[in-house]
């Protein structure tokens, strides 16, 4: 928005709402700062960014400010480095919502000074610091949402309850907050919405049910031991949620049907061991009607009864139990029309499920139990859909086409059989994020679906099947492609240098295929799918081709892979994958195959073992400051170990064994003070072990194979003589040193042989053969004897 606008102009303004336009990428104008009359500026959701001007802060007759952004991930980003200016100077502020606007600052202690405050939301703004006690003596305060913060401490143990008695929403969840949760808070008469959730909180205080007002209470992701008989009388609630805590009690679940006003209800993975047995006949009528329902990981072995009443269910989560059999019969016909979610997985559920009838299911979670039989069908509304781990069978119907609203396929470690579908292309061109179709029994060739790529396809996942021939070169029009795993197949292809192009590329794993050729990554190629000027390969951070025929050197610009140079980690969540799935990997250490249930954000490898290279180790992988895992093994490496990589600083594992690599073990690895995995094994390396506490906790299976290197944990001393003691030959003559040539000493058995050969021949002949005869034999004799012994005194004994 331009300075000169007319609307600046308007100097009387008082009132001026801007809310959800697109401004974006455009700047919140300083030219704000001319309306010095303004009562109430909204600029939410407008998409603006930036930097807020100070300017704002001069508006100091402002009694609403609305500068909110819906998603910090989306649109603009703001940044208010005047918050403090801001709350010094506004004091008629009443309204001051700033929800996803960075920050990052201390709350000040002028915030306690705005008495006329009703409305204070701060979500999402990396506030620092210890909880504002203070601005809880605000009279007028009827919403405080300060969640999403970096606060910690403890929430006071009292305060002035009539000080806050319009109090309706107090949001603090996503903080540090610690310790106890206070009675207080279920004293506020106009209390309607408490949310504690993802903290530190340990217990809850009992306390006295003094209002009927509380309808939402969130404390889930805390560390709550125990749950206090007062929650049962708050039995207006219509939400409470208590998954993931440290409950370590065994409940009957029929004790939550008093509260019945409950419509969102959780106890997952918070601990309890939930008791379904109900004595009264007509129990399942008194239950609440609910419209979510998370009830995994409750040690619960039967489906509860009461499921057979809920008509209105639209979420219900039953995960990680010990439900065994058969899905009844009832529970197939509940919810067939209300039924969004359902999360069976990680059960003992058998049998087969042909047709799902839930007609309008939008996510399906059947993974880890032991269905069989063809895939269900899923709804045309089906967005998530998972069955992996189990024992379904056939080949993919061609209704599976027809989902082109799928964001996750992930098909996993069945008995499929048949090709990759060429229908699939319009899934991959429509919403689909994620395919995982390893651990089947899939053939033919990787079908060239990939031309209409959406941008959302993040996951490619073949590995562990029987796919042949070529990667499909529109592979590489993929924009969002991170993960792209075909290990384990048959597939005969040169390396894929044109994957270089994608721009969000970080984890390819090619392993055990027939690769072939050289590792020609190409990085001053064309970049053809990328728009932003990046080098190739620029995210590249996972890179496994081991157990190939790959040949040739290593690249010498192995230091482009800049994501392995300076590697940067987004913020939030620390592993890669999406809500509802995770990205893993399986890789080798120590010859043991280990598979990564998720991929860490700062996990960076490069494994090119078990393949046909030869020559150097290129000095450029020294440049590689973020490698993690480096792995070499099983080639025909030559030369020396490389100075440089006692720059990794942060590796972890380093595995050179089974090459051809001479001279020392650099010095300079006592550095690697993160290394916990090192094999040299297997190779022609001589001198001392490096003298150092991470390398004293390395056996001697890092070092086999290497006759010349000495000191721990090996047995050998360094300095000591190899030579065993052998006795003495006559003083002019001394046995050949331990440098002759092989040559040399099959020469010399040879000679001896002879020698041997015509003495006991000139004794068999001497009764006989003619004396002309018998005199060459014996000259030819001692002509070779006296050439052995020169011989010999030219490669005398080392003595000490």
């Amino acid at each position: 928005m331009d300075s000169n606008s007319s609307l600046f102009l308007l100097k009387h303004l008082q009132r001026l709402n801007l809310a959800s336009n697109n401004f974006f990428p455009s700047r919140i104008s300083p030219a704000f700062g001319r309306l010095s009359n303004l009562k109430q500026l909204n600029l939410s959701y407008s998409g603006f960014s930036g930097e807020v001007p100070t300017e704002i802060a001069h508006l100091s007759k402002l009694t609403s400010l609305d500068l909110s952004l819906s998603d910090a991930t989306k649109g603009g980003a703001l940044e208010m480095p005047c918050f403090k200016a801001v709350v010094s100077n506004l004091t008629e502020l009443r309204e001051l919502h700033l929800d996803y606007v960075s920050i990052n600052s201390v709350v000040p202690r002028s915030l306690a000074n705005l008495s006329s405050l009703t409305s204070l939301r701060l979500t999402q703004t990396n506030l620092l610091g210890n909880w504002p006690v203070d601005i809880l003596n605000s009279p007028n305060l009827t919403t405080v949402s300060l969640s999403g913060s970096q606060l910690f401490g403890e929430l006071p143990s009292s305060v002035n309850i009539s000080m806050l008695s319009k109090l309706t929403d107090f949001e603090v969840g996503d903080n540090n907050l610690s310790g106890e949760i206070p009675s207080w808070l279920f004293a506020l008469p106009s209390l309607r919405s408490l949310g504690l959730y993802e903290n530190q909180f340990t217990s809850v205080s009992e306390f006295v049910v003094n209002s009927t007002s509380l309808l939402d209470f969130r404390l889930d992701y805390n560390r709550i031991q125990a749950i206090p008989n007062s929650v049962f009388d708050l039995l207006y609630l219509e939400a409470f949620t208590l998954s993931n805590n440290n409950l370590s009690s065994t409940i009957e679940l029929s004790v939550f049907s008093r509260l019945k006003n409950l419509r969102i209800f959780d106890l997952s993975y918070s601990g309890l061991s939930l008791t379904t047995t109900i004595s009264d006949a007509n129990s399942t009528s008194s239950w609440p009607s609910f419209t979510y329902l998370g009830l995994s990981s409750c040690n619960i072995s039967e489906f509860p009864d009461f499921l057979r009443s809920q008509e209105n269910l639209a979420v219900l989560k039953l995960a990680n139990n010990k439900l065994r059999g058969e899905i009844p019969r009832w529970l197939q016909d509940f919810g067939t029309e209300t039924l969004g979610l359902l999360d069976l997985s990680h059960n003992l559920l058998t049998g087969s499920l042909k047709q799902l009838p839930w007609k309008n299911l939008v996510q399906l979670d059947l993974g880890s139990n032991m269905f069989k039989g063809p895939l269900p069908i899923p709804p045309p509304s089906m967005t998530y859909f998972t069955v992996s781990n189990n024992r379904f069978s056939g080949e993919i119907p061609a209704s599976f086409c027809n989902l082109t609203l799928l964001a996750l396929l992930d098909l996993s470690n069945n008995s499929l059989v048949g090709e990759i579908p060429d229908c699939f292309a319009l899934l991959i061109s429509s919403n689909l994020s994620v395919m995982d179709l390893r651990l089947n029994q899939f053939q033919g060739s990787i079908p060239s679906i990939f031309l209409g790529c959406n941008s959302y396809f993040m996951t490619l996942s073949l590995s562990d099947n029987q796919l042949e021939g070529a990667l499909p070169e529109s592979l590489a029009v993929c924009p969002r492609l991170e993960v792209i795993d075909l290990g384990n197949n048959k597939l005969n292809d040169t390396f894929p240098f044109l994957l270089g192009a994608l721009p969000n590329l970080q984890v390819l794993i090619l392993r055990s295929n027939n690769f072939h050729g050289p590792i020609e990554m190409k990085f001053d190629g064309p970049a053809l799918a990328i728009s932003n000027g990046s080098s190739r390969f620029s995210k590249l951070r996972i890179l496994d081709l081991s157990n190939n025929i790959f040949s040739g050197a290593l690249p010498n610009d192995l230091g482009n892979l800049t994501s392995m140079v300076n590697l940067s980690l987004p913020k939030g969540w620390p592993y890669m994958g999406l809500a509802y799935y995770a990205d893993s990997i399986l890789q080798t250490v120590k010859g043991v195959n280990r598979k990564m249930e998720e991929i860490l954000d700062s996990l960076t490898i490069i494994d090119v073992s078990k393949n046909r290279l030869e020559g150097p180790i290129p000095e450029s992988v020294g440049d590689l400051a973020s490698l993690r895992w480096l792995n070499l093994s099983h080639n025909s490496l030559t030369s020396h170990i490389p100075l440089a990589l006692g720059k990794l600083k942060v590796l972890e594992s380093l595995d050179l064994s089974s090459n051809q690599l001479v001279g020392q073990i650099p010095q300079e690895l006592v550095n690697l003070n993160y290394l916990e995995v090192f094999n040299v094994s297997e190779n022609q390396l001589v001198g001392s072990i490096p003298n150092s506490k991470q390398f004293g906790s390395f056996d001697n299976s890092s070092y086999l194979g290497n006759p010349g290197l000495c000191g721990l944990p090996l047995s050998r001393k360094c300095g000591e003589d190899e030579a065993p003691p052998t006795p003495q030959l006559p003083a002019q003559d001394h046995p050949p040193s331990a440098d002759m040539q092989e040559w040399e000493i099959v020469l010399m058995g040879y000679g001896c042989g002879l020698v041997i050969g015509l003495v006991v021949g000139c004794y068999m002949f001497s009764a006989w053969t003619p004396l002309w005869l018998l005199n060459i034999i014996i000259r030819l004799r001692l002509y070779l004897t006296q050439a052995f012994w020169k011989h010999c005194r030219r490669h005398q004994w080392q003595t000490n």
